[in-house]
């Protein structure tokens, strides 16, 4: 499973955009940040799939996209990733 809850003031949102590759062509979709510091679930790690992640914290404020690659659970993962523009 992913997290992206790290620091005390964290508002930040993880969305498993189901299977893709990165040659798919596919929009990426707002994620609003939480309004206050708020703990978010945690998603499962499926191989193939791409996630949604959007960073927000007093520090940073930005949209990532990662894709696992591979997978060992409970022992390792394997992810792609690039930085993303916020959507409009």
């Amino acid at each position: 499973a992913f997290d992206v809850t790290m620091v005390v003031d964290d508002r930040s949102r993880i969305k498993d955009l189901g299977a893709h590759e990165w040659s798919d062509i596919f929009e990426v979709p707002q994620l609003p940040a939480y309004l206050v510091p708020t703990r978010e679930p945690s998603v499962a790690a499926v191989v193939g799939h791409m996630y949604l992640v959007h960073n927000a914290d007093r520090d940073d404020d930005h949209y990532s996209l990662f894709r696992v690659e591979a997978l060992e659970p409970g022992k390792t993962v394997t992810i792609t990733w690039k930085r993303a523009a916020s959507p409009v």
